[in-house]
């Protein structure tokens, strides 16, 4: 009996550890299949080997890719055939057919400017350069980044074909494009009509890929489009025009912070060729009724009635310059305004500005979101009308604080003052936190790699234990 009940109670223990053994089983794998779906899904976040993906950080992991850690942004500058560059310059006819001055002169012809920035950066073999944050070297391997020249916005209208061979070029120069897509090369786009030209319908897309960009607008987004890839776009840098007005004489004699001015605003543009026409009727129809607003409606018969000298010194007189959108977000006015110490109204919500995060564009304009109170297609004028009232109810105080602080970026929006920070070095900066972000990617592209392959090592070897 004694052996009945001995053999009984071995089965129910038996029974019961078995029991245990399949629970605790069950909750391993389904603890493992969770954490499984875990690790996938941060590593179709982040990288995989072998997976190439739009995303411009979402990289290709490549172990032989090894930059030297170094306090200085390493720049290589490539020497692409002359197609892409000086033939470009001196064909001096911009893609949107609107070219009549010296082309490095245009607002759309940052391309130039930047490229001889970067040509002209320290080298880094002189020992005189170990100050300088961002230097130029002639060894692509101990690159960071890549800087590819390409005057796109002086391209014909009809040459569809340029990005496509400029990246056929860079493929055969190396293996520095591919490896991973072109995230740590940087374009310049200069103008909207770039789009319709060297990168005609890629432009878009190419906005949220790889290459980093330096723009000074968005290109051709709209509101939704923006919020799907506002991360995405981090990558790029929003860039100020590069300004083609004598302005630097009538800063120096204009009023100071604080100091009275003629007009409470001042606005000067075309109103029957910008896409946003309306608006800027409106605009133009509410500061003419006003006696302390200048305003110069320019039409296409009446071009030449006002000189680029009249124009600066209506602006220097003002306290502020409305900028509204026109045949794109961006405006040149919005730089020359703040050259000229006249405080920038910004009408647009979606406008992204340049250098956000270094400078504070809280304390340097005025925002108004017209398109919460149907500015850009119903009672535009009585807009307007609330928007002069807005800007005259300003006290002194709050004028006087944003024009000294008008005066300390405006070095910021420069390319060509020697003063620092100029645009060239926030570009550099820029391009620098660009950088330690891509790092930080590839870093983490071989940190779930790793545990990705250890996991899966250690799952099998435990599942075939426990069921061999």
């Amino acid at each position: 009996m004694d052996r009945f009940y001995s053999a009984a109670k071995r089965l129910v223990i038996s029974s019961f550890c078995f029991k245990c053994a399949l629970v605790g089983l069950v909750l391993f794998c389904l603890v493992t299949f969770a954490m499984e779906l875990m690790m996938t899904e941060d590593l179709f976040q982040m990288e995989s080997i072998g997976r190439n993906i739009d995303d411009p950080f979402q990289l290709i992991y490549d172990k032989s890719a090894q930059h030297l850690s170094t306090s200085q942004l390493r720049i290589y500058v490539y020497d692409v055939p002359t197609a892409f560059t000086t033939d470009l310059l001196e064909s001096a006819k911009l893609s949107n057919n609107t070219f009549d001055w010296p082309a490095w002169r245009q607002m759309h012809a940052m391309e130039v400017v930047i490229h001889q920035a970067m040509v002209n950066l320290p080298e880094a073999s002189d020992h005189q350069a170990r100050a300088a944050s961002a230097v130029r070297t002639l060894d692509p391997e101990d690159a960071a980044l890549f800087f590819v020249p390409f005057y796109a916005s002086l391209a014909p209208s009809w040459d569809l074909t340029l990005y496509s061979g400029l990246v056929a070029h860079l493929r055969q120069f190396g293996r520095y494009w591919d490896r991973y897509g072109g995230a740590d090369h940087i374009l310049v786009a200069a103008s909207k009509n770039t789009l319709r030209s060297a990168y005609k319908t890629r432009a878009k897309h190419l906005m949220v890929q790889n290459p980093i960009f330096l723009t000074p607008e968005m290109m051709n987004y709209n509101p939704d489009w923006l919020k799907r890839n506002f991360f995405k776009l981090q990558k790029n840098v929003i860039i100020p025009y590069f300004s083609t007005i004598p302005w630097e004489p009538t800063a120096q004699s204009a009023p100071g912070p604080g100091l009275g001015r003629k007009y409470l605003a001042s606005f000067h543009g075309s109103v029957d060729t910008a896409v946003d026409a309306q608006v800027r009727r409106s605009l133009a129809k509410a500061m003419a009724a006003r006696e302390d607003c200048h305003v110069s409606a320019v039409t296409a018969k009446h071009r030449a009635e006002v000189s680029v000298e009249e124009i600066v010194e209506a602006m220097a007189a003002s306290t502020f310059c409305p900028c509204p959108t026109g045949d794109s977000r961006a405006s040149k006015r919005l730089a020359d305004s703040v050259h000229l110490g006249c405080i920038p109204v910004i009408t647009d919500p979606l406008l992204l500005l340049p250098f956000e995060g270094r400078i504070d564009w809280r304390r340097a304009a005025v925002f108004v979101d017209l398109s919460s109170r149907g500015g850009r297609r119903h009672h535009a004028r009585t807009v307007y009308d609330k928007l002069l009232q807005i800007l005259s109810s300003m006290n002194h105080n709050q004028t006087q604080l944003k024009q000294q602080y008008l005066k300390t970026i405006s070095p910021m929006l420069q390319y060509n003052t020697t003063v620092s920070p100029n645009a060239i070095k926030m570009i550099l900066d820029a391009l620098d936190s660009r950088y330690r972000l891509l790092q930080e990617k590839i870093r983490a592209a071989e940190y779930y790699s790793h545990q990705y392959n250890t996991w899966d090592h250690l799952y099998y070897r435990v599942f075939n234990i426990i069921t061999g």
